[in-house]
């Protein structure tokens, strides 16, 4: 994912322009009872829009140094899902 990509997300814009217009970007997979469930961003409340404008996207270039060893990308990815500390 580039610089582009990431702004085009935090817009609330998914995927490629077509036709002059984008598609909006839906929270889908939620469970029904959810308040987030099918809502874009401008439906969300303000308190919610504000915490999502004022947080941190952390990035992390990883890059592998032994093209026959990948084991280290799944450690990294392990440790990043489950919350292990390093």
């Amino acid at each position: 994912m580039d610089f582009q990509s990431i702004v085009v997300d935090i817009e609330g814009y998914f995927g490629l322009e077509i036709r002059g217009t984008r598609p909006v970007f839906r929270l889908t997979g939620l469970s029904h009872n959810s308040a987030f469930s099918n809502k874009t961003f401008e439906d969300l409340p303000e308190e919610s829009q504000r915490k999502l404008n004022n947080a941190v996207l952390r990035a992390f270039i990883v890059q592998q140094l032994d093209l026959d060893d990948d084991t280290s990308m799944y450690h990294i990815f392990e440790r990043l899902n489950t919350g292990v500390p390093c």
